[in-house]
């Protein structure tokens, strides 16, 4: 019982707050506080209202940090907005958006080992910030510091995820319909030396192709640029801290990466758990490789609706 417990922890804590902003930790001297989640009720309120609490008080640390290196004030500057962008990373990955609940989702509804884990979070979080990195870029060469904000064109590039995440998850369903989520993992070995080669050889080229689908769906999960890292990057590049704003970007990207990388491996070891006490090849471990594709489908699903039915607050 406590492993279904925790399943629906997991699950909770993937759930998307779609339409809840990114807050900004710059602008106009005085910080933009980070929105209060709505009050839906449920368990978990309480514990999504702290972490709305610890983003606001690292932007606004962040926000400090960032005015003394352009002043020059505190040689520890650069190392505490460092630190502060890194707990921005962690406290974005852990807030509002799709990132975790498509690492959640996906691995709880796929066999996996926990450097796939790793490997998908790396993954998410660098196309995250380097999307962020080639948005500033352009908006620099093309815009010229023009009055519109880069992250007001994310119209196209949300629909351009959504709906690959939307795409990867029925191709998902399509595999679990098919039964190729889980054949090579029931195959009995007292066969012939053939077909053993035959085996070894598909089993090869299947986890092949699962990398390759944990890589797209990863780049397609963070193709969306990070905000936070757009307003850091534009600060630095307004003020000459070039550097500086690379490396909080950096900073950013690997705190991110670190907690959905842990959230990954929890629900890779979350699902082996249960799988143990599930029959092999029964309806419960058929209805657990199910998991992963509907979930996965949902979020990149539900967040396309959104994103078409409101481009303006996209």
């Amino acid at each position: 019982m406590r492993f279904v417990v925790l399943l629906l922890l997991l699950l909770g804590v993937g759930t998307i707050e779609a339409r809840a902003q990114e807050a900004s930790p710059f602008g106009g001297g005085a910080v933009a506080a980070a929105p209060e989640p709505a009050a839906s009720g449920g368990f978990l309120q309480p514990v999504r209202h702290q972490i709305y609490a610890w983003q606001r008080d690292v932007n606004r640390a962040l926000n400090a940090r960032l005015v003394a290196i352009k002043r020059g004030e505190d040689r520890g500057a650069l190392w505490a907005g460092i630190l502060f962008a890194f707990l921005y990373g962690v406290f974005h990955a852990l807030g509002p958006g799709h990132g975790k609940s498509v690492v959640i989702g996906y691995f709880l509804g796929r066999e996996a080992r926990p450097v796939r884990g790793v490997a998908m979070a790396s993954w998410i979080a660098i196309s995250h910030v380097v999307g962020a990195v080639v948005i500033v870029g352009l908006a620099h060469l093309v815009l010229s510091r023009a009055l519109v904000s880069p992250t007001s064109q994310f119209f196209w590039l949300r629909v351009v995820s959504y709906g690959a995440i939307l795409a990867i998850g029925l191709l998902m369903l399509r595999e679990w319909w098919l039964g190729r989520d889980h054949a090579a993992h029931h195959h009995h070995h007292g066969h012939a030396c053939n077909h053993g080669i035959g085996e070894a050889a598909r089993d090869s080229a299947g986890g092949r192709g699962r990398r390759l689908e944990q890589r797209a769906l990863a780049i397609a999960a963070g193709f969306v640029p990070c905000s936070g890292a757009i307003l850091v990057l534009l600060f630095a590049l307004a003020n000459g801290l070039i550097l500086a704003g690379i490396a909080m970007a950096g900073a950013i990207a690997f705190g991110m990466g670190l907690t959905l990388a842990l959230l990954g491996i929890a629900s890779i070891l979350l699902r082996r758990q249960v799988s143990l006490r599930l029959p092999a090849g029964g309806y419960w471990a058929r209805f657990l490789a199910l998991l992963g594709p509907l979930f996965v489908i949902a979020v990149g699903g539900g967040l396309l609706v959104l994103a078409l039915a409101g481009p303006a607050s996209a």
